[in-house]
């Protein structure tokens, strides 16, 4: 079907004109000279195994449940009245062991993303735990296709009041909730977390702002972690403060609140030129040329239907968060409203930073060389702020980057194998 005949929102307009633009301008200025690995072209055919053609993928139940694991959807409102859905592997593909009951471990995606890219890959993390034995909760932040909801406001009607959130909320609000409803269920006074990009910025607010949560958690590992983005490398990153403030009029201007959600719009794109033999290598450089080039770890048969859950929406004040911290030497610190809106809120004219001491739970770090995104520089200079770090792992493997934390072929045994047994250690 053409475009044109899909009757864009103005909002899905926009943002499929914004990603073609960008895949384009990548592709001509970086990406087509780049080898690497190329999916077999073994058909004309768009699509995959794990595609719906009609009405985009597979819900993600049915996704799990094709792999021969359960799975149960849990809905968790927040204190600020969010509605978010979680995903739950209770054990592996065998029954429940008979003796005891298994330890949670919460895991929280990162920005544009949801709760299937911890399942979508060969030896995706979030099977690989429930088949060692732990309970597996998957996490959705305000705000994706899966949390899209609020006791008071709608998405679509009242975009203004329900996407004013930053990450600031989701490790205030989100987290907390979370964590209580998955201790009560379980019955376990303590989880095990880990979390992936902006999944470790919302955990270093919960432990900053909601110290008492601490005690909740058995250990945290953060992997790829952003606090201080001070040397994000490609596009997004010296680019950044020079657009920030065209995108800011363009939101304003278009009333846009809401970034790259899930849509017809964005699917069209991912089946007819993301899945499409000789057009996909643009969307693979896209994805490389913001986390860091890693060719060789990209699984070619996976990568389609990993596409197909991705993006997933975001707000625009994440982004602008983000970019706030941006500048070297800014403070890990609230959301930054001007002078007055500071006076307003915090009482004073500049944003209270995150208090970084209070992250007290044992933590466990991994971080990339060639990740773009959480350079390792600035990783190493949170990791000197922060209490109780136990462990920092550079992850073997030179060109090992920002998304090859939940996709690489060799994940399993460059990362997750020491994630259990570390886990194991502490749970015995």
């Amino acid at each position: 079907a053409a475009l044109g005949g899909m009757g864009c929102s103005r909002l899905a307009a926009v943002s499929l004109l914004v990603m073609i633009a960008v895949l384009l301008l990548l592709c001509l200025g970086a990406s087509c000279f780049v080898a690497g690995v190329r999916f077999t072209p073994t058909s004309e055919r768009v699509g995959g195994p794990y595609m719906n053609d009609n009405d985009g993928p597979i819900p993600i139940e049915e996704y799990i449940t094709q792999h021969g694991y359960p799975v149960e959807v849990h809905e968790i409102t927040t204190q600020d009245g969010y509605i978010l859905t979680y995903h739950r592997i209770p054990h592996g593909r065998s029954s429940p062991k008979k003796h005891g009951s298994p330890v949670p471990v919460l895991l929280q995606h990162g920005l544009f993303c949801a709760s299937p890219v911890w399942v979508t890959s060969d030896n995706s993390l979030g099977f690989t735990l429930a088949d060692a034995g732990f309970d597996v909760w998957l996490g959705n932040s305000r705000g994706n296709t899966y949390s899209r909801k609020h006791i008071k406001y709608d998405p679509d009607k009242d975009k203004k009041a329900f996407w004013d959130f930053s990450w600031h909320e989701m490790g205030y609000y989100d987290l907390p909730a979370s964590i209580d409803y998955i201790l009560n269920v379980t019955g376990h006074s303590q989880l095990f977390y880990i979390g992936h990009s902006m999944g470790t910025t919302m955990y270093f607010v919960l432990g900053a702002t909601r110290p008492e949560y601490m005690d909740k958690i058995q250990a945290a590992v953060t992997m790829a972690p952003v606090v201080f983005p001070w040397n994000v490398r490609g596009p997004f990153g010296s680019s950044m403060n020079s657009l920030t403030p065209f995108f800011n009029w363009l939101t304003k201007l278009l009333g846009m609140y809401e970034m790259l959600p899930r849509s017809q719009e964005v699917l069209w794109l991912d089946r007819h030129v993301c899945t499409h033999p000789r057009l996909q290598f643009i969307c693979r450089d896209f994805v490389f040329a913001i986390c860091g080039f890693d060719e060789k770890e990209l699984n070619a048969t996976t990568f389609p239907t990993i596409l197909e859950y991705l993006p997933d929406g975001a707000s625009f004040k994440e982004l602008q968060h983000f970019n706030q911290i941006r500048t070297k030497g800014s403070n890990f610190k609230q959301f930054d409203y001007g002078y007055m809106g500071n006076m307003w809120r915090y009482g004073s004219s500049v944003p209270p930073p995150y208090n970084l001491t209070r992250v007290t739970a044992p933590l466990y770090i991994y971080y990339g060389s060639n990740d773009w995104v959480a350079d390792p520089q600035d990783v190493f200079y949170a990791v000197a702020r922060l209490p109780n770090v136990h462990k920092v792992v550079e992850v073997a493997n030179a060109k090992f980057n920002h998304i090859d934390f939940m996709w690489a072929i060799d994940a399993k045994t460059l990362i997750y194998d020491d994630i259990i047994s570390t886990f194991h250690s502490i749970s015995r």
